[in-house]
């Protein structure tokens, strides 16, 4: 099939192929979920946090593609954060793995979709396929101290609290991985 506007189908395959774009277009989704969280937090809007943790999980989902494109690997076509960091090469503690896999479910529908799929979801293997119930239980709802969300805690099980989807505490995971991507595909 010939295509009919050969500066968009270039645009396209520049976009695509240069992980630049893909970095940026993290860095938007990331301070847009500021914006919502912000304006959230302070209760001027009701949202329940859904949209923000979906642009959040967003965020890290492109910011995984961006080391995929640099590196020229196939993305695969999935939205699921811990598959996309192992794609990438990153080893991740539990912790990473658990807030990455309650992401997944706001990125899939959570904050997308007033209810979820169940077939699909259950199929893909995301939480929230069974409804909000599921999406919260990964939650305590006591504060557990100084809980490093970057280091495994051998004694003690891995479980999210509330806090741990707060913006601080997941800026601070995605910059993490984003001066990994400064480090090799910026700063050289």
């Amino acid at each position: 099939m010939k295509h009919l506007d050969p500066i968009y189908d270039s645009q396209f395959k520049t976009m695509s192929e240069h992980s630049g774009y893909w970095h940026s277009k993290s860095c938007h989704l990331k301070q847009s979920s500021k914006i919502i969280w912000d304006v959230w937090t302070q209760g001027d809007i009701f949202d329940s946090g859904d949209t923000y943790r979906m642009l959040m999980g967003m965020s890290f989902e492109l910011l995984f593609k961006s080391f995929l494109v640099a590196e020229e690997i196939d993305i695969k076509a999935t939205h699921n954060l811990n598959e996309l960091a192992e794609m990438a090469g990153f080893t991740l503690d539990d912790k990473e793995r658990a807030i990455f896999t309650n992401l997944t479910g706001y990125i899939y529908w959570q904050g997308k979709y007033p209810v979820p799929k169940p077939i699909d979801t259950k199929r893909k293997k995301v939480t929230g396929g069974e409804g909000i119930k599921q999406q919260r239980e990964p939650f305590i709802a006591v504060h557990s101290g100084k809980l490093d969300i970057f280091q495994g805690q051998a004694d003690e099980p891995s479980q999210l609290i509330t806090s741990d989807l707060d913006y601080d505490n997941l800026l601070q995971l995605w910059q993490k991985f984003n001066n990994l991507y400064v480090e090799h595909y910026i700063a050289t």
